[in-house]
């Protein structure tokens, strides 16, 4: 799929999405957070945590990259994971 994506133009974007999804809950996961907890930690409640989990478009990016920084993650870690995937 990642071969596919480099060339496609429609794919590129579902894979990045995919990718900071996935970023999310992993971090989430690793910081041993449950989705009950995480929403005081992000400002936000239980229900769009699990949306961010399932890359429902309905939560902005604005939130999953503002709950990204929030659970510990820089600029540059962000970067080197998206890199790192679509490579």
């Amino acid at each position: 799929m990642v071969a596919v994506a480099q060339t496609c133009v429609v794919c590129k974007p579902i894979l990045l999405s995919f990718i900071i999804h996935t970023t999310f809950q992993e971090l989430r996961k690793k910081k041993r957070l449950t989705q009950a907890r995480l929403p005081k930690k992000i400002k936000s409640s239980q229900s769009r945590v699990a949306k961010i989990e399932r890359a429902e478009a309905s939560v902005s990016l604005d939130l999953i990259v503002r709950s990204i920084f929030a659970l510990g993650s820089s600029k540059k870690e962000i970067g080197r994971i998206i890199l790192a995937k679509t490579a």
